[in-house]
Formats: C-alpha cells, structure tokens, sequence
C-alpha cells in the first residue's frame, strides 16, 4: 500500500496537561490505540461476527465521519457502528465520535474528537501510549510515517504496525480542530487480499466544506 506525509513543531506540554509523561487533552484518541493495542489479537475476530447481515455497506453509501468529513467505504463491508449521510438521527446527531467497519476479521476504525496540533503530533500520540504500556502482544510500528494525499486533496499521515498475530494501519488527520485518527488491523493475509479496499477508503475521506468553497 503507496501512501505518505509529515511535518511536526516540538514543545513541552503545560504541567497541568500532563499525565505520566502524556497529554491529557489527546486521550480521546490514546484510549481507542490503547484499547486496539492489547485487544485487537482477540476483539477483531469477534466483532465481525457480531456485524448486523442487515446492514451492509452498499454501492453509493457515503459515511459522516465529522461534521464535514466524509468517507466512501467498499461495498459488502458491514457497518457496525457509524452514521451514513442518508440517515436523519432524531436527536440531531450529525456524527458519532467512532465509525467502525469490518470484513474478513478486518477491522477499520475511525475516532473523532476536539484536537489544536498537527497530525504528526496525533499519530505520535498513540506510538507513545503503545510504547509507555509496554509490549506483551509483539506490537511495532514498523517505518516512518508517510504523508497521506486524499483523492480530494486532504492531507493527513499514515504508518504501518504489526503484532505476532496480526499488522495494521493508523491514519492521521486534523480538520477544522478535529482530530481524525483510523485504526485498520487484521491478519496478514486478510490485510492482503483487502488491501484495494483499505488504500480506497483511506483516499475517500473528503473535506465537504473544503469542497463546497
């Protein structure tokens, strides 16, 4: 999978900001990795067995990741959680703070939330909690992180990673103040033979505002 990126301004985080050498203001994203990180050997397996036969993913669907991102998924991907662009929530949500897919036992996640710093600074955030809580699954991140151009020109970041079982893929991108960290993990042969789908639906996520102007 060819994709790339960079760019990245070093400070110390506040005192009050910190937690075991960690930034508290990003643990909206550090807690999903975390989570991913120690589970996903077990979890990924399970949760494509839980996906609704009634909801999959079909030609022209189009996710609401944020409030102006998008993403086009594959067709025959099962929604678990998630909002399409059709659906007209009664309480007025837009967006849910995570997006999950799955197929295969592939399990392609994306979390959102407030976050002011670059998106190397996101993609760092999670190397460090996955580093900090140490290694009992094999985990690594395996290269440099590489800068990610959308077919709609949105610039992000993404890198590889792997565990015993398992390899992976996270992606960084910061909108308007919002974060938008995605998580895609699965054995390496599932991996393989998704892995045009996973590069396509990296390449979907769309600014619509960016668009509109």
């Amino acid at each position: 999978m060819a994709i790339s990126r960079a760019g990245f301004s070093r400070h110390r985080v506040p005192a009050e900001h910190r937690l075991l050498g960690l930034d508290r203001r990003t643990f909206v994203y550090a807690v999903p990795a975390l989570v991913v990180y120690l589970l996903w050997a077990w979890l990924v397996p399970w949760i494509d067995n839980q996906v609704p036969s009634d909801d999959p993913i079909r030609a022209g669907d189009v996710l609401q990741v944020t409030d102006r991102v998008t993403m086009t998924p594959s067709p025959g991907w099962g929604l678990v959680s998630g909002l399409r662009t059709s659906d007209k929530p009664r309480d007025g949500t837009v967006a849910m703070d995570q997006t999950i897919l799955t197929k295969d036992g592939i399990s392609f996640e994306v979390t959102q939330g407030p976050f002011k710093g670059s998106t190397r600074r996101l993609l760092r955030q999670i190397d460090r909690i996955s580093t900090t809580t140490g290694d009992p699954a094999g985990f690594s991140v395996t290269g440099s992180p590489r800068p990610l151009t959308t077919d709609s020109g949105l610039r992000g970041l993404v890198e590889g990673f792997e565990s015993q079982r398992n390899v992976g893929v996270s992606a960084a991108f910061v909108v308007d103040d919002t974060g938008i960290e995605v998580q895609v993990v699965g054995a390496p042969e599932a991996m393989k033979q998704r892995s045009s789908d996973i590069e396509d639906m990296l390449r979907s996520f769309t600014d619509t505002r960016r668009d509109e102007s």
